[in-house]
C-alpha cells in the first residue's frame, strides 16, 4: 500500500509541475500545447491522405 501512495504521489506531482510540462519537444524548448497546435493540422492530413489511399487500394482489389 505504502508504494502505491508513492506511486500515485509521483505521478500526480510529475503532471503537475511546471518542469515536467516538457517531454521530448522539451529539448528545444517547446510546449506541449504549442506543439499540439503546430502538428495537428499535419495529423488531420496523415490521416485524410492515409484514409484516400486505404480507399484506393481496397478499390483497386476489387478489380
Amino acid at each position: 500500500m505504502d508504494y502505491r501512495r508513492k506511486l500515485q504521489k509521483h505521478f500526480s506531482n510529475s503532471l503537475t509541475k511546471s518542469r515536467c510540462d516538457y517531454l521530448l519537444v522539451g529539448l528545444v524548448g517547446v510546449t506541449i500545447d504549442a506543439h499540439q497546435k503546430f502538428a495537428l493540422k499535419y495529423a488531420i492530413i496523415a490521416v485524410i491522405v492515409m484514409t484516400a489511399v486505404a480507399v484506393a487500394v481496397g478499390a483497386i482489389s476489387l478489380f
